[in-house]
């Protein structure tokens, strides 16, 4: 037990990448479906949409995304931060996590694919999806569809109770209580501390404890942090890690008021152009 606390692996598994939030409304399936007997196997349809909506004049005038991190740039800070397994869970979208993958190697970091999934009860973490899930189904059927590709399911951030969109909604405790989840998330940047509420249950409904730090820019990456047991390389190693509820959430010391300042100073004035 004392070598699994001095070595364990450390893990940020809920970031934010340029391309979250994009995608929210652009979840017709029977266009997807259609998109997808047209072009080639090896063309994400999602990347087709991305490129027309970038370049429309919407896009050019909001630059509408919710965070402003480049992939290759998330895993170069996941890097000095000494983390050793990362998810880029973009809103809506797997674009960003997949992205991320190209660049893991190269950093020596293991990426786990993920994605926010905005669900009409609260969000979800899905990780380990090897196809997006659709937003806006109920929390059961989410769940449903990422059991279905072999990847677990996490509630998100189940202890934010701000008045957000619905898109936005954290699941209700009642809701979790009902549910087939794999884990939970007890902490993030946002409050630095663990809720002792959901600890318990989480404890209670025998869910796996995870702390991330929700990052929508690059100084709040590696914030907070989740340990994995030593052994852990490869993403099944992980998944297989949440589904055991071997995992060790840790609280940190988040950087909100410098993280907010330079979102702020970027989404109202600067305007930094994102490239993709």
């Amino acid at each position: 037990m004392l070598s699994w606390f001095l070595f364990m692996i450390l893990a940020d598994l809920h970031i934010h990448s340029k391309y979250s939030s994009q995608m929210l409304y652009f979840y017709d399936n029977e266009i997807m479906k259609l998109l997808k007997n047209i072009y080639p196997k090896n063309i994400f349809p999602e990347k087709i949409i991305v490129d027309i909506w970038k370049k429309s004049l919407l896009w050019k005038i909001f630059k509408i995304s919710d965070s402003l991190s480049d992939p290759q740039d998330i895993l170069r800070k996941a890097a000095e931060q000494g983390l050793k397994v990362i998810s880029v869970t973009d809103h809506n979208t797997l674009l960003g996590s997949w992205e991320a993958k190209k660049y893991a190697r190269k950093f020596g970091i293991t990426v786990i694919s993920g994605m926010e999934i905005s669900t009409s009860d609260g969000e979800i973490l899905g990780y380990g999806l090897k196809e997006k899930i659709p937003a806006m189904l109920s929390a059961e059927e989410a769940i449903k569809a990422i059991h279905k590709q072999g990847a677990v399911a996490v509630a998100a951030h189940p202890y934010n109770r701000r008045p957000v969109r619905r898109e936005f909604r954290s699941l209700r405790k009642k809701k979790i209580s009902t549910l087939s989840l794999d884990g939970l998330e007890v902490v993030n940047c946002l409050t630095g501390r663990i809720s002792k509420r959901f600890l318990k249950l989480g404890r209670e409904k025998k869910l796996a404890l995870l702390s991330n730090s929700d990052s929508h820019d690059l100084v709040m990456i590696g914030t907070i942090k989740t340990g994995f047991p030593d052994g852990c390389k490869k993403e099944t190693d992980f998944l297989e890690a949440i589904r055991k509820r071997l995992t060790i959430p840790l609280k940190g010391k988040p950087k909100i008021f410098k993280a907010g300042l330079k979102l702020f100073w970027y989404s109202t004035f600067a305007r930094k152009k994102i490239r993709f």
